[in-house]
């Protein structure tokens, strides 16, 4: 328990400079991709893991709508500012990709579906070949808002702290789960 709470705060503040860092330097390391869309090898890191290239953008409709205006450089920036540092904080988060990983849900609390109006919260404790790591999700859920006079929609906020596990819960390993989230503020996608 002791290091897991080591490792968050270690790597907590490398999470905040590379979300940072992304916003000045995706722009400069777009205008050197290669034909593939890869971002030179130093600047890695601020790529996504499992949308790589030119098709990341492509797989949201939003992003897929700047590359048709604007050109793949563009879209690629754009993607790239949305999932700011992804590959950095997939590196650590939990290696879930590789085949001998051995883990296991230690303890959750909570509930894992957002209330309709109230306050919430989620804790998932995993452990992974040895070590642990967590996810806490303080949240509170407004019930419907009216945005105009003929439209309403559920909304909440809340907070994703630690690592990405919630999900393992229910037994999903794919995609973003297992990644470092630090503290992030979110809306409105409670469940993954």
């Amino acid at each position: 328990m002791v290091w897991m709470i080591i490792r968050f705060v270690c790597f907590l503040p490398l999470h905040i400079i590379g979300k940072l860092l992304a916003w000045p330097l995706v722009p400069v390391a777009v205008i050197f991709a290669d034909r593939e869309g890869r971002l030179p090898y130093i600047v890695r890191w601020l790529e996504t893991h499992d949308n790589v290239g030119w098709s990341g953008p492509l797989s949201e409709p939003a992003t897929a709508a700047v590359v048709e205006r604007w050109g793949q450089r563009a879209g690629l920036c754009r993607w790239l500012w949305r999932n700011r540092a992804y590959r950095l904080r997939y590196m650590m988060g939990i290696p879930l990709h590789h085949k001998d990983v051995d883990w296991s849900v230690l303890r959750t609390t909570g509930s894992y579906e957002a209330p309709r109006r109230g306050w919430s919260f989620s804790y998932v404790e995993v452990e992974a070949n040895g070590l642990r790591f967590f996810e806490f999700q303080p949240g509170y859920s407004f019930g419907v808002i009216r945005v105009w006079r003929w439209t309403s929609k559920e909304f909440r906020l809340y907070l994703r702290i630690g690592w990405k596990v919630k999900a393992m819960s229910r037994g999903r390993t794919r995609g973003s789960i297992g990644m470092f989230t630090g503290i992030t503020p979110r809306s409105d996608d409670w469940d993954d």
